[in-house]
């Protein structure tokens, strides 16, 4: 059971399709996570009891979105005490959860070609798992990131 502490953390519309597919309740407005998920000890080990406040926020892009997150209960922080996230930690994790969206892109891509499939066909359908759009997300972007990936893989082995 989540706490009713609620966190918002602004990111790009298609990783806020990626972290409602990793949520319990991948359909509500406010997404909560599993007890043992990797995201609940990310949220807990950024949450502070001050908010950082930056006085040149940089500018946001239009195609951002707000994700709603409830906080989970922990022995180590109380939530209703440690509530807030600095601009920081925000950061933080969105670079979290962008690793783990590359990894699970080239993880999935890289299993689909090992059993047949064109690399664009399954490029394509694992985008279409998580209902990402070209405009979020540059299909020829992650196309280029793969084939760096495969480069990189053939001259590390």
């Amino acid at each position: 059971m989540p706490s009713p502490i609620i966190v918002n953390i602004e990111v790009p519309a298609w990783m806020k399709k990626f972290i409602a597919a990793q949520s319990e309740n991948s359909n509500a407005d406010i997404l909560h996570f599993g007890k043992r998920h990797e995201y609940n000890a990310l949220l807990i080990n950024f949450v502070e009891n001050y908010r950082n406040t930056y006085p040149h926020a940089r500018p946001t892009p239009d195609n951002n979105s707000i994700v709603r997150i409830y906080l989970p209960f922990s022995q180590r922080k109380d939530v209703y005490f440690c509530n807030k996230l600095s601009e920081k930690s925000r950061e933080a994790f969105r670079r979290e959860v962008k690793a783990d969206f590359l990894h699970e892109f080239k993880r999935q891509v890289r299993i689909d070609t090992l059993t047949g499939k064109q690399r664009k066909i399954a490029i394509e359908q694992f985008l279409d798992r998580y209902n990402i759009t070209e405009d979020e997300l540059r299909y020829d972007n992650l196309y280029r990131r793969y084939t760096r990936y495969l480069n990189y893989e053939r001259l590390t082995i």
